[in-house]
């Protein structure tokens, strides 16, 4: 047996969930099925909480925990149809060891 890998690229925000729609689209024209999801998008900023803006704030919520929702409830739907397939999440080392000195905004953790 010859196992064969494939790559297919998607560009988009996946903070948007048209990007995760089209993810789900791609994989499953692509390759029938969707065994494995791996959450692994996330941004850091680096200042303190009571200085961050709104716009760094909304594009930390948009990437970290919209992305993240999206992609999986659509991934997870697919799986159920399926009755297999895993999720795995990624997620910094910050959200439960924060460095000494380093002004972190909302870490993210899943």
């Amino acid at each position: 047996m010859t196992a064969t890998c494939a790559l297919v690229l998607i560009d988009g925000d996946i903070g948007k969930s048209e990007t995760a729609a089209k993810v789900v689209e791609a994989a499953l024209n692509n390759f029938g099925r969707i065994d494995v999801l791996v959450t692994n998008a996330g941004i850091f900023f680096n200042e303190a909480f009571h200085g961050i803006f709104y716009r760094r704030f909304n594009a930390l919520v948009s990437t970290n925990l919209l992305g993240f929702l999206y992609i999986t409830q659509l991934t997870v739907k697919q799986m159920l149809k399926q009755k297999s397939g895993s999720v795995v999440g990624i997620t910094a080392a910050l959200a439960d060891q924060p460095i000494l000195g380093i002004n972190g905004s909302v870490p993210h953790d899943y």
